[in-house]
């Protein structure tokens, strides 16, 4: 579920200050800080725990699920997003059968990164059936090199 304007409707309940952003420091005044009155993103003091300003609902009855939405939709503004597909850089993947948690775009994001997009695939990292022996008589690899 998403709540909208999930951290405008927070009231701190303690004195909360925090330094002048960089770039957005008021003239001559580069050392004052300002005073809280509303929660804001990423502070520990944030009125809800939620990531961003999404909910994760769980439960093994679907029933107690939908009357939690209920209550929570008339409390907040709130949007339903139905089922979870992805959270955190981790694809989620939900059928009868069960809960798959995927990181193919992560795993994807580190070869663009390293350059190797275009390299040969293998399921495994070595030759199959491949014989290793104490007494090998192969050239030495160097280790660096992987």
């Amino acid at each position: 579920m998403d709540v909208k304007f999930a951290f405008l409707n927070g009231n701190l309940k303690e004195d909360v200050y925090v330094r002048q952003p960089p770039g957005y420091a008021v003239a001559e005044e580069e050392g004052k800080v300002y005073h809280l009155c509303k929660a804001l993103y990423g502070l520990r003091q944030a009125p809800f725990g939620v990531y961003v300003d999404d909910l994760i609902i769980t439960s093994t009855e679907e029933q107690k699920v939908e009357v939690f939405k209920a209550q929570m939709k008339k409390t907040f503004d709130m949007g339903d997003l139905n089922l979870l597909y992805f959270y955190l850089g981790v694809e989620v993947r939900q059928d009868a059968s069960g809960i798959d948690l995927l990181q193919t775009h992560y795993s994807k994001r580190i070869l663009e990164l390293g350059g190797m997009t275009c390299c040969n695939l293998a399921h495994t990292s070595l030759e199959e059936k491949l014989k290793l022996s104490l007494e090998s008589t192969t050239e030495e690899v160097d280790p660096t090199h992987y």
